[in-house]
């Protein structure tokens, strides 16, 4: 639980996630901005500081199988022959 509670305290803004395929190969593009405070050295104060964030997952598996999936299968994906 400590966890989401600081993701809630450093991401400033929602994070988009955007399914792409790619070799049969299923992978999440996101992207959002964290707020965090930093030392200002010349002010000797804290300041607040804003960042994008940005990087990509890829699923471990290539092929659709014992996943119900209720709007279908992604476009470029297969279903496994025992799912047919």
């Amino acid at each position: 639980m400590a966890g989401r509670q600081i993701l809630r305290r450093l991401l400033s803004k929602p994070v988009t996630v955007t399914p792409r395929v790619e070799d049969g190969r299923l992978y999440f593009d996101f992207a959002g901005e964290e707020t965090y405070a930093s030392f200002d050295t010349v002010a000797g104060t804290m300041r607040p500081t804003t960042q994008q964030v940005t990087g990509r997952i890829a699923r471990g598996r290539t092929a659709v199988s014992d996943v119900m999936c209720p709007r279908g299968v992604p476009q470029g994906l297969t279903r496994s022959p025992s799912t047919r």
